[in-house]
C-alpha cells in the first residue's frame, strides 16, 4: 500500500488540499486546536444543516494505478443533529471530476455507505453493522473502493474493524476514485447544526488500516541495549 496523499493540518490551514467546498449560510471550515486528534490543529467543519449545506476540505485528484482507492481519517462528531428525516455525508471518495462518490452517510440516524450504481439506474446502499457512534468520540474511519474484479466492491472500516461491504453487481463502466474529502454535506434538511472534526486524513491505493504500533524498545535499541534488558532511564527521554 502506498499513501498517495495525506495531511494532518499542522500547517494551520488547507494549503495542501485541492479545494474546500463551502455552501450554505454559516458554513465554515477552519483549522484549529479544538478539532485536533493529535498535534496542534485539526479540521473543524460546520454547517447549519439545511439541505445542500456543505463544508468539505478535499484533496486534489491523485494518480491511482492499483484499481483500489482508500480514504481514511480520524473523525469526531461534535454536533450531529440529523433528526428523523435528515441526512448528511461525513467522509467520502470522489472521482477526479467530482461527479461520482462513495460516502459514509447518516440518514435519519441510520449509518450506511451509499454510491451510484455503475449502470446509472440509481443509488445502492448498505446499512453498517455498527450503528452506535458516540458524540465527541474519535473514530478511525476508512472507505475503500475496489474496481479490480467483475463487480465493484466498497468496504467501510471503523477502528480497523470491517463494518460493511457493499457490492455493485450492475453492468456498466467501473467507477474510479482519486480524491478523499471530510466534513458534512447535508443531503436532506436536518434538525439542527452538524459539526465534524477531522484529522490525519489520508488517501491510499489499497486498504490503509491501523497505524503501525510504536515499539517501546526504540530508545533502548538506539543505545545498543539488547532486547529484554532495560535501557538507562534517561534513554526514554530521547
Amino acid at each position: 500500500m502506498t499513501v498517495r496523499w495525506q495531511d494532518d493540518l499542522e500547517s494551520g490551514g488547507f494549503t495542501n488540499f485541492g479545494r474546500v467546498y463551502l455552501n450554505g449560510t454559516g458554513a465554515s471550515a477552519a483549522a484549529n486546536a479544538a478539532s485536533a486528534y493529535a498535534g496542534s490543529y485539526g479540521a473543524d467543519c460546520f454547517v447549519n444543516g439545511a439541505s445542500g449545506d456543505g463544508a468539505e476540505p478535499e484533496c486534489a485528484a491523485q494518480t491511482i494505478t492499483t484499481s483500489v482507492c482508500a480514504g481514511q481519517a480520524r473523525l469526531k462528531f461534535h454536533q450531529m443533529n440529523v433528526g428523523a428525516t435528515g441526512g448528511v455525508y461525513v467522509i467520502g471518495l470522489h472521482d477526479s471530476a467530482i461527479t461520482k462518490g462513495i460516502h459514509l452517510h447518516n440518514l435519519g440516524g441510520t449509518w450506511r455507505i451509499v454510491t451510484q450504481k455503475r449502470d446509472g439506474s440509481g443509488e445502492i446502499s448498505l446499512n453498517l453493522t455498527q450503528q452506535t457512534w458516540t458524540a465527541d468520540t474519535w473514530y478511525l474511519v476508512e472507505l475503500v473502493a475496489d474496481w479490480s474484479g467483475t463487480n465493484e466492491v466498497y468496504t467501510c472500516y471503523r477502528d480497523g474493524a470491517l463494518v460493511g461491504t457493499l457490492t455493485d453487481t450492475s453492468v456498466g463502466t467501473n467507477q474510479t476514485f482519486a480524491r478523499v474529502y471530510v466534513g458534512p454535506y447535508a443531503t436532506n434538511s436536518n434538525a439542527g447544526a452538524i459539526e465534524v472534526y477531522a484529522d490525519n486524513i489520508k488517501l491510499g491505493d489499497a486498504l490503509i488500516g491501523l497505524p503501525a504500533p510504536v515499539s517501546s524498545y526504540a530508545p533502548a535499541l538506539r543505545l545498543g541495549v539488547p532486547p529484554g534488558q532495560l535501557a538507562p532511564e534517561a534513554a526514554y527521554a530521547l
